[in-house]
Order: structure tokens, then C-alpha cells, then sequence
């Protein structure tokens, strides 16, 4: 199908244009429910926003699924025959030569929650001078055994024609806990010097392995409840009266009622 939204409503002129195609798949017999959805032709005032989503879920002996706006995380491996999804992005220009483009991401999956945004602006003046500027960071949080990784980045470069006259770049991440660990390089350039440094900081002890704890015996569990006579009650409604007068049983045994109720 296709959804379409305009802002104003029924306004060949709106200011906001939404377009998403959406294909949807029920497969009993692979046991997948695969939904996904793009962006096209949409627009903010007169800036591009496009993008990708895709729904993926599978029951049965392997149950799994997948959540993607935009796209996953660049260390986490997607299942084989995942589709390549374009970011979520607005792109942003003037006729003065001045671009920006905005991207990102939010994936979930049974074990991960991942979500990342990322600049990128370039600027000319007169065709003569040229900047490029780029911040991103990226963030994953894995939930069994518990992790936590945050990818970040920035460059900067000026240039006159094709001459590099600064150039500045910042990348690594941070990861932990047990131990923690932060990972870099830098380097800075003006004309024809460069300095450049790389770092590998780690604190903290090493994380304990997590306890295996069998699992527990539900159906002898269920069935040492089910005999227990202290796990049945007989009742009777708010709205009723007794027709009957019961006696004393010996053992443990319940009476009920003939217009009562059982619970367990």
C-alpha cells in the first residue's frame, strides 16, 4: 500500500509532503511476519527526508525479530539476507552554497537496543574556499551478557581549491563495563605539518561470568501444586444462597456446593 500525508490538508502547495510505500508479508508456513516501508518523494518545506523501516518477526522452534528505522549499528551483524536500509535523513541546502545533511537509526532486537544520529555540512564561498565538517555517534547496548558501546567521530577540513590548508580528525569508542575501555586516534594537519596520537585507556576489573542456573522442572512443579488440596477452595457467588447445609468431611477434601464455584 501507500500512505501519503500532506500538510496542509488537500494543498498541492503543503509545507509538508509525506510519501511512504509499505509492502507486508504473513508467511504461515516459514512462520515471518516481514513488514517494510521507504520514504519517497517527501519533504519538509523544500528539504528532502528519506528513509527506511523494516518489521521482521519468526515464531516457532527459533523464535526472533527485528526492528529497524534506518538501519542497525555498524558492528552489529545482520541476519544473511537482511536488506540494506537507507538512514532517516533531512537534507538541508541554500543557494549560497551551504549543505546539511542529518542521518540516523533505532534498532531492536531480542538482545540489543542500537540507535545513532549523524551530521554532515559542507560550505563554499565563492568557489574558492571549502569546509566539510562531520559529528556522528553511535550507540549499541547489548542486554544479555549486559554491554554497553558508544561509537563517536569528528572531522573538519578547509581547503583552498584542492589545497588542504586545516584538516582535523577525532574518531573511537567507548565500551565496558568490566573493564571499560576507550579507543582512539587524533590528528591534526595545517598546510604541510601534521601531528597525529593514537590511545588505548582501560579501567576496572573484568566482569564476573554470569551464573548458569538450570532451568526449573515446570510440569513436576505444576503437578506437586495441582495435588496439594490446600491449592483448591470452593465458593459460592456474592449473589447466592446455600439450598443445602454441608457437613464436616473428614480428610482434606473440599466440599462444594451445587450452585458454587471451584478455583485453583
Amino acid at each position: 500500500g501507500r500512505i501519503s500525508l500532506r500538510l496542509p490538508l488537500f494543498n498541492d502547495n503543503a509545507i509538508v509532503r509525506v510519501n511512504v510505500l509499505v509492502a507486508g508479508l504473513v508467511d504461515p508456513g516459514q512462520k515471518l511476519i516481514d513488514i517494510r516501508a521507504s520514504l519517497y518523494d517527501s519533504r519538509i518545506v523544500r528539504y528532502v527526508i528519506a528513509g527506511d523501516m523494516v518489521f521482521r518477526m519468526r515464531w516457532g522452534d527459533a523464535p526472533d525479530f527485528l526492528f529497524s528505522l534506518g538501519g542497525f549499528h555498524p558492528r552489529f551483524q545482520a541476519p544473511a539476507g537482511f536488506p540494506t536500509l537507507r538512514r532517516l535523513s533531512v537534507s538541508i541546502g541554500n543557494d549560497f552554497g551551504a549543505r546539511l545533511n542529518v542521518e540516523g537509526f533505532l534498532a531492536l532486537t531480542p538482545n540489543t537496543l542500537q540507535l545513532g544520529v549523524k551530521a554532515t555540512a559542507d560550505v563554499e564561498v565563492a568557489e574558492i574556499f571549502s569546509a566539510h565538517g562531520e559529528v556522528y555517534v553511535y550507540g549499541m547496548i547489548t542486554f544479555s551478557p549486559f554491554a554497553f558501546r558508544l561509537d563517536f567521530g569528528v572531522h573538519f577540513s578547509l581547503r583552498r581549491g584542492s589545497t588542504n590548508l586545516l584538516a582535523v580528525h577525532v574518531e573511537g569508542f567507548i565500551e565496558g563495563p568490566g573493564p571499560w575501555r576507550i579507543q582512539g586516534s587524533a590528528s591534526i594537519s595545517v598546510l604541510f605539518f601534521e601531528v597525529s596520537a593514537s590511545f588505548d585507556l582501560r579501567f576496572g576489573a573484568p566482569a564476573a561470568p554470569p551464573a548458569v542456573t538450570p532451568p526449573p522442572d515446570i510440569l513436576a512443579l505444576l503437578v506437586e501444586a495441582l495435588t496439594d488440596a490446600k491449592s483448591w477452595n470452593a465458593e459460592l457467588a456474592d449473589s447466592a444462597r446455600r439450598v443445602v447445609s454441608l457437613g464436616r468431611v473428614e480428610g482434606e477434601r473440599t466440599v462444594l456446593d451445587p450452585i458454587g464455584g471451584l478455583t485453583v
